[in-house]
């Protein structure tokens, strides 16, 4: 049986450890069935796939696309019931994954921060990468605001963790992920300057909290609701 790994927004899957790139009607199917871990009915596939196609011509191209993603991934990576079709046993997704490690850290008080540094690459790609050519981008972009959600808690959360065990460095490497995804995101913001702070980086703290008010200003039209000197005297 192969070990299979996909990264849903990137369309990256590794099988066996050998990397495979999944065209766009393969990685927008891992994304149609990646929603939820319940078999999703054929028709619900196909319009969403395929929305402007003619039923049949719509069917014969999830039939086709079924066919190469199994031969691309193994044949029991879709498991076909009679509600539909899902993903199988065999594959993880980064989707599933992220969500029970951003589940874990809620309840951890001090984590391995081996994690984390683990954690930077695949932030960096899960946070800046998007699925493209999709036919629904409403349902791409439900999925992809749901990943970016549960690797920013991530995030975050090991950056606090950092800075609690006096690790400003990396605190600050992985808040620098969150603030790039949203320059408006206050808690990557906060942590950020506690960074600069904990570095003896007066400067780039007051030049955080400056970026950080232009684009709330600017984005938003709203001001930090801390004031700097909470962090710098």
């Amino acid at each position: 049986m192969n070990t299979v790994q996909v990264e849903v927004l990137t369309g990256r899957a590794l099988v066996n450890g050998a990397e495979i790139a999944l065209c766009p009607a393969q990685r927008l199917l891992v994304c149609a069935l990646a929603r939820c871990r319940h078999p999703v009915p054929r028709e619900r596939l196909e319009a969403l796939l395929w929305p402007d196609d003619a039923p049949a011509r719509a069917r014969n191209l999830l039939n086709i696309a079924l066919h190469r993603l199994r031969k691309r991934l193994g044949e029991d990576t879709v498991v076909a019931s009679a509600d539909g079709y899902r993903l199988g046993g065999p594959i993880v997704l980064d989707l599933w994954e992220i969500e029970a490690l951003a589940a874990r850290l809620r309840t951890e008080r001090a984590p391995d921060l081996t994690a984390a540094a683990r954690w930077l690459p695949v932030a960096r790609r899960v946070c800046c990468d998007c699925v493209n050519g999709a036919a629904d981008p409403e349902f791409v972009g439900a999925l992809a605001r749901r990943i970016h959600t549960a690797a920013r808690d991530v995030t975050n959360r090991l950056a606090k963790h950092a800075l609690a065990q006096r690790q400003p460095d990396l605190a600050l490497a992985l808040v620098r992920v969150t603030i790039d995804l949203d320059a408006c995101d206050e808690g990557a913001r906060e942590l950020a300057i506690r960074a600069h702070v904990a570095l003896g980086d007066r400067a780039s703290a007051i030049r955080e909290y400056r970026d950080y008010t232009r684009a709330l200003t600017e984005d938003l039209g709203l001001a930090p609701s801390f004031p700097l000197g909470s962090y710098v005297a």
